[in-house]
């Protein structure tokens, strides 16, 4: 049975490495109408484990108010990386007269640009998009980025007057990482052991 424990340990170490995706809510706030300074809403996520580098992103919105021709936005990693999220959305001449996002996702794929999206007026703007800017910039599988954990800053702003006051209800990160090898070393070991305990427990009451 040692043997086999080793040799499960060495496959998990050096072969299981499944990349994964955590999720972690973030409260935001009102942000100023037609004020440039904008917000900063702060997250320190801590989903990942210690080590966990960053393979991939995307960022769900919920905001209220405002229109969404007029937001602007963008986030920042701990590692000071910073991607362009929404750039004052649309193809109308004023931009989008849609307002709010309801679980807005934006990511990086197969996906039409937030920046063309026009919505419908007065309504809030859902689905999901390719970020303005690459999100790939915060780490790939081929590049990863720095560490998942740590404080992620959002900056939201609203460049024109008119609409409201918007307001973020909530942000949220998906971060794709590779567990540590350790971890998920344990975690199979941990498995094993199970079994085969129950096994011997088995086999002694029958």
């Amino acid at each position: 049975m040692k043997s086999i424990f080793t040799t499960i340990l060495l496959l998990a170490t050096f072969g299981a490495q499944a990349n994964i995706i955590l999720s972690q809510s973030f409260s935001g706030g009102n942000v100023s109408e037609g004020d440039p300074t904008g917000h900063r809403f702060t997250g320190n996520y801590t989903a990942a484990n210690l080590g966990d580098d960053v393979l991939g992103v995307a960022v769900h919105l919920n905001v209220t108010g405002g229109y969404v021709g007029d937001y602007y936005s963008y986030l920042v990693a701990p590692n000071g990386t910073i991607v362009t999220l929404l750039n004052q959305p649309g193809t109308d001449i004023y931009g989008s007269p849609a307002s709010g996002f309801n679980n807005l996702i934006l990511s990086s794929g197969s996906y039409g640009n937030i920046q063309d999206q026009n919505g419908t007026a007065g309504a809030a703007l859902t689905g999901t998009y390719n970020a303005q800017g690459n999100l790939t910039d915060f780490g790939t599988v081929s590049t990863p980025g720095g560490a998942a954990n740590g404080t992620w800053s959002l900056f939201f702003a609203d460049l024109g007057s008119g609409g409201g006051t918007p307001d973020v209800t909530s942000w949220s990160l998906d971060i794709t990482v590779v567990p540590e090898p350790v971890t998920v070393a344990l975690a199979i070991f941990a498995g094993v052991a199970l079994v085969w305990t129950s096994r011997r427990w088995l086999r002694k009451t029958a």
